[in-house]
């Protein structure tokens, strides 16, 4: 009949829409905990290099990182990383250390830059099959060192999957299958034998699902595994390129039409006035079910663009409206899930960022243990032998003057005791003072970078003044005009901040040029839109070379002409103390016309105290 197939027609675009969005519920989710894994491997760089044991100072270490992992995730039913280099698994519980086999998961994984998902597996004491999720972990070449492996149970997805509401009735069900037609969930019906078999212990032999795993999509009416006849809508969801699994839904073909057939029976009983209102009817249920399904098109269609995540609007307690529901939840949690991403790499970004220029600082430091203070150390050896030589041919003078005590040997004794060796003296006191002075330089750093901060209002103005006042006598001495404007509001350390004020404001005065009047220029300004507040230092002194700017912040590093006194390390105090606090800085200099130091601090507190801090 007409209406038959009108209705037939219908139930078929249901199902498909209603397997559409179960197919797009599972493919959100697993691109979510591909995202999850992602972002736990990409925070965790290894230090070795490709070929090399990992270079952590025990176990406990990455288990430690890989529990904190498995709490943060709580859908990670445990979590691994395998050392590629010595086939060692650590592991969030208590199996770390151990060697693992290199499966055919493992040599997928390895070869997969974008990670790789795993055959799902049934595991002793779950009650869903678990999924393997990896993601390659880099070293500091960029090379893969080691494997991330998050177990993932999709419990949550599964229970929201199954409950198809009462659009399909009792006999309503969603089936999902592996590649090889297993049963990957619970099944809502019993065999024709009466049992109820779990996830993983069966394998379909129903056209719907074999349809599903072999990579086909559309729509079927045939028997499913009870041998009952069905109208199902199936897809195929790729997991990766070796694999996917199978998406079914469907519903009884005699639930679906008894309605249909009692309508019809009375219809044709109360005449075609009756048979006429029907159709009416009909068309109108249709078109209000169509209608909420556009809208849920519509909906999902938005999810795709750059805008803010909308709900779709649509209720009810029919399956369309569980699905309206689901859908809303799970924009929900897409944009939930895009904020904590950007807060996630806005961390990482400054993590990464600190991180190079703590490197940056060792290898300085490397230079100068092995370079500036050694050179000191073979000064002070070369003259204490010179001196030793000097005393033995002293000591043969003596002796032999005191024998003929002749004339020309007292003089050379005598040259000896008031030149030679109060001139070799000078010379080891010099190489020992300026040794004393690197080392004490390197000290005084040291000890800013374990200094507690203690944050409290600032006025900076007054504490602007009160560096100036400090510099008095050398700013009148050099003729210098000192301008103070606009100043931000700050709540951070008095004593750090006095020591960035100070020290930039004496190199300003102490570098300027003899050749014009100097004028040295503070301003600030705060940015409401960011909480941070800068402020700057500009003069009308020497200027630096491009070439040079970058080394004036490394320690005993001095640039220019060097007709100043100094040691080198003021702007690698002033940079230390910058980090300290929370900011950075940073030069703008033209040779021959002058510089401007920027300092850009956080307006409020931000503390950066940690044990991997170092020198600061």
């Amino acid at each position: 009949m007409v209406v038959s197939a009108s209705w037939r027609t219908e139930m078929f675009r249901q199902l498909s829409w209603a397997a559409d969005l179960h197919q797009e519920m599972i493919e959100n989710w697993l691109a979510d905990k591909q995202k999850d894994i992602r972002a736990a491997a990409q925070g965790f760089r290894l230090q070795a290099r490709a070929g090399e044991p990992l270079s952590v100072p025990d176990t406990r270490q990455i288990q430690a990182y890989l529990q904190a992992m498995a709490r943060i995730y709580p859908e990670f039913d445990h979590v691994e990383m395998l050392d590629i280099t010595s086939q060692t698994r650590f592991s969030s519980d208590a199996l770390s250390g151990q060697s693992f086999t290199r499966d055919v998961f493992f040599q997928h994984a390895v070869l997969s830059a974008q990670g790789y998902i795993g055959q799902a597996t049934m595991q002793e004491g779950k009650e869903w099959p678990l999924f393997r999720i990896s993601y390659p972990i880099r070293d500091r070449d960029d090379q893969v060192m080691a494997l991330l492996v998050a177990t993932v149970s999709p419990s949550s997805l599964l229970k929201q999957l199954l409950n198809t509401g009462e659009g399909l009735g009792k006999s309503g069900e969603v089936v999902l299958v592996n590649d090889q037609v297993v049963l990957l969930n619970p099944l809502k019906h019993s065999l024709p034998d009466g049992t109820h078999p779990q996830p993983m212990q069966l394998q379909i032999s129903a056209k719907p699902a074999i349809f599903a795993a072999a990579g086909h999509e559309g729509l079927v009416e045939a028997e499913d595994y009870r041998q009952v006849v069905v109208m199902a809508a199936f897809r195929h969801i790729r997991m990766n390129p070796e694999w996917g699994i199978g998406l079914v839904v469907k519903v009884d073909r005699q639930d679906l039409f008894a309605p249909l057939q009692r309508e019809i029976a009375l219809t044709l009983s109360t005449g075609l006035a009756g048979f006429v209102l029907l159709v009416l009817m009909l068309r109108l249920m249709i078109h209000r079910q169509t209608r909420r399904l556009e809208m849920l098109g519509q909906a999902a269609a938005r999810l795709t663009d750059v805008a803010p995540v909308h709900h779709c609007g649509v209720r009810g307690q029919d399956e369309i409206g569980l699905l309206g529901q689901t859908f809303d939840h799970m924009a929900d949690r897409i944009q939930s899930a895009l904020r904590d991403l950007t807060l996630e790499a806005t961390k990482h970004r400054q993590t990464a960022a600190e991180l190079v220029l703590l490197n940056d600082e060792l290898r300085n430091f490397i230079y100068i243990v092995s370079h500036d203070l050694r050179s000191p150390l073979l000064s002070i050896q070369g003259f204490s032998e010179e001196l030793q030589l000097d005393l033995q041919e002293l000591n043969n003078l003596v002796n032999t003057a005191l024998e003929k005590s002749d004339a020309g040997e007292k003089a050379a004794i005598t040259d000896l005791l008031d030149k030679r060796l109060p001139e070799d003296l000078t010379f080891i006191r010099a190489a020992t003072h300026k040794m004393d002075g690197l080392i004490n330089a390197i000290l005084t750093l040291s000890r800013l970078g374990r200094a507690v901060l203690r944050f409290e209002p600032v006025d900076m103005r007054r504490l602007v003044e009160d560096n100036v006042a400090a510099l008095a006598y050398e700013i009148q001495t050099a003729g210098v005009t000192v301008t103070v404007g606009d100043l931000p509001e700050l709540i951070t350390d008095p004593t750090a901040m006095g020591q960035v004020v100070g020290n930039l404001l004496s190199n300003a005065v102490k570098y300027l040029d003899p050749e014009r009047p100097g004028r040295i220029h503070i301003d600030g300004e705060t940015d409401p839109a960011t909480g941070y507040a800068t402020l700057q230092i500009t003069d009308n002194g020497r200027g630096i070379s491009p070439e040079d700017i970058d080394k004036i912040f490394i320690l005993f590093q001095r640039v220019g002409q060097q007709n100043t006194r100094g040691d080198g390390m003021g702007l690698a105090y002033v940079r230390s103390w910058v980090r300290r606090l929370g900011g950075r800085i940073q030069c703008e200099s033209t040779l021959g016309t002058g510089s401007c130091f920027r300092v850009t601090l956080p307006a409020a507190p931000v503390s950066t105290d940690n044990p991997s801090e170092g020198n600061g």
